[in-house]
């Protein structure tokens, strides 16, 4: 999370505020960060390339799962199009198309990855990988490796993250698999951003984004700037942030992605939250807001309104922050956002700690701890 002073505003804040504040920015960067990797590393193959050497009823299959992976990006949606490549797997392993196989495993993995389900992604991302080393296919290894890294990544098994991502580098600059190389840089960038390792990660962040250039990859320019963005503000320096979140807001707002629009939106927000520019926070939270529910997106709602509550309690309006937070709370709940959740239970006990209500605060400080051991729960961790 980002290094912060230890005030927010005239009073200095307990040690549950500043873990709230900590987890927070992780927990925006992994929503953005899943569904964006995406990107990098999935639909590299032309669907046009790939009919050329299928036309069998798989193909046929692949692309309706992947028409409705892309329409539409909601949780429900996206367990439609996992039915649908389930289907077409069946369909491709009969006719024993293994190049239409492994993307298909690999497009399996990243939304599996996406939905939380680490599980079936990382059998995905092993069983493409197999295939890939079977026939010889280094950009396909290298695709799996990257998926392989980022489930590791977000499981907690840093070591493991940083072996596979390193193996698709080395795969990536070999080959001259720009995608790839790129891919690897970015979870890298990941994996030292939450073991804290700030200015390394920033170091693999600016080497995505040049390659993203060098590419002509508007979608990972965009990534490139937001992930730069979180790591200056992991480093205190918050203004810089804000440039390279203007960065990203402007190619998201040219891509006609509202989603994303809304996460940098508040990416932004927090950043002026930390430099005490309250009512410039309060705007873009509450951009951020109205363009979330534009999009029905309902994750990012919840995250929105918790921060609108956050410049509510900086700003000593207890009874507004309570009822944002409220709003927050409900939805966390509603869309099973464990780590929103957690975090808007932090904000709620501190909220009620600052009223001199000590025992509702340790009602909700309870329930937040309650849901870490949740989340940490069989999670085995190693650093890089």
């Amino acid at each position: 999370m980002r290094f912060l002073s230890a005030r927010i505003g005239p009073d200095q804040r307990p040690l549950e505020k500043l873990n709230s504040f900590r987890q927070e920015v992780t927990m925006l960067q992994r929503l953005a960060y899943v569904f964006l990797i995406v990107i990098s590393i999935c639909y590299v193959e032309s669907p046009l390339a790939l009919m050329a050497q299928s036309k069998g009823e798989g193909q046929r299959l692949f692309n309706e799962a992947r028409q409705l992976e892309q329409k539409d990006k909601t949780k429900a949606g996206q367990k439609k199009a996992v039915q649908q490549y389930e289907e077409a797997l069946k369909a491709i392993r009969k006719e024993a198309n293994l190049k239409l196989e492994a993307v298909t495993l690999n497009n399996l993995g990243f939304i599996y990855q996406a939905l939380g389900d680490n599980s079936n992604a990382l059998r995905s991302f092993e069983n493409s990988l197999e295939i890939a080393r079977k026939t010889g296919n280094t950009k396909q290894e290298g695709r799996g490796l990257n998926g392989l890294s980022g489930v590791y990544r977000l499981q907690g098994e840093y070591q493991k993250a940083v072996d596979n991502a390193k193996k698709a580098l080395d795969i990536g600059a070999k080959e001259g698999n720009i995608p790839v190389e790129a891919a690897a840089f970015n979870v890298l960038g990941l994996v030292y951003s939450d073991t804290k390792k700030y200015q390394m990660a920033l170091d693999y962040f600016e080497k995505y984004l040049e390659l993203a250039k060098k590419s002509n990859n508007a979608y990972q320019e965009r990534l490139g700037y937001n992930n730069i963005g979180a790591a200056f503000s992991h480093l205190g320096e918050y203004q810089k942030a804000v440039d390279n979140y203007q960065k990203a807001l402007e190619l998201a707002r040219k891509q006609g992605d509202p989603r994303q629009e809304s996460l940098i939106l508040d990416n932004i927000g927090l950043s002026y939250l930390r430099l005490g520019q309250y009512e410039k926070a309060l705007e873009f939270h509450n951009n951020a807001l109205a363009t979330s529910r534009r999009a029905g997106a309902r994750e990012f709602e919840g995250l929105a309104l918790d921060h609108i509550g956050r410049v509510n309690a900086a700003l000593k309006q207890y009874e507004q922050a309570a009822r944002f937070y409220q709003e927050a709370l409900a939805i966390d709940k509603q869309v099973g956002n464990l780590l929103a959740e957690r975090d808007t239970l932090n904000d709620m006990g501190n909220l009620y700690k600052q009223w001199g209500e000590q025992p509702k605060a340790q009602q909700y400080f309870d329930q937040a701890r309650e849901i870490t051991r949740k989340l940490e729960s069989g999670k085995s961790k190693g650093k890089p």
